[in-house]
Parts: structure tokens; sequence; C-alpha cells
């Protein structure tokens, strides 16, 4: 194609990304066949199908800050209430962070449908 003879042929990352996307859909493929005919076993009492499989919507991923020791712990049970609550409170830490985008995608969001019920589209 024309845009392929203006950039001097296939580059790297143009390869790289696809092979990365064809490999990453092959796999979540191979899971959610798998957890469907129910062949996954829980490991550290995790149900790693869902957590791979899940569907993910939404283009605002709020992520609180994770410390070392978190990514060790991931695929374990909290100890203490007092650890829950860290995270939680955390958690609320970085959802507060991220409010004035959501705010601002819901202004958005909210004038798109009041311009489509204006035209009648919705």
């Amino acid at each position: 194609t024309l845009w392929r003879r203006r950039s001097g042929g296939w580059r790297g990352g143009f390869l790289l990304s696809a092979l990365e996307l064809v490999l990453k859909e092959e796999m979540l493929k191979n899971v959610r066949v798998m957890a469907w005919l129910d062949l996954l076993v829980d490991v550290f009492g995790v149900d790693w199908g869902y957590v791979f499989s899940q569907e993910r919507k939404g283009d605002l991923t709020i992520v609180p800050d994770a410390r070392f020791m978190d990514y060790i712990s991931v695929a374990t049970n909290l100890s203490t209430e007092e650890e829950f609550w860290d995270r939680v409170r955390r958690g609320e830490h970085s959802t507060w962070r991220s409010m004035a985008i959501v705010e601002n995608r819901m202004a958005i969001q909210n004038a798109l449908d009041g311009a489509l019920k204006k035209f009648g589209l919705a």
C-alpha cells in the first residue's frame, strides 16, 4: 500500500505491535476455552481464568500506588484488617486524584447525549 512505500516498508514497531496483539488474543482465547471447559485449577486460591478473561470496559483505569510488597502478595489473602483498610485508603486516594478526569468525561458524554436527543437520534 501507499503508506508502506512512503515509510520504507514494514516497520519494526508495527510488526512487534501486531505480534503482541496476536499472541495476547490467542492466550486470552485459550484461557476462555479452558475456563469454559472447567480445565483451570485455582493457584494460591485464585481463579486465574476469571482474572485474565474478564471484560474490560471504559477508558479510565484507576490504579492505586503499589508498593513492592503488594506485587509479592497479590495472590494471597490479606492477613489483617489493618492491611485491608490500608489498601482501601490507598484506592480511595487514587480515585479522588482521578475525579477531575471523570468529571470532564462525564460532561462531554452528557453534551453528546443532549445533542443526540436534540436531533432525535437517541
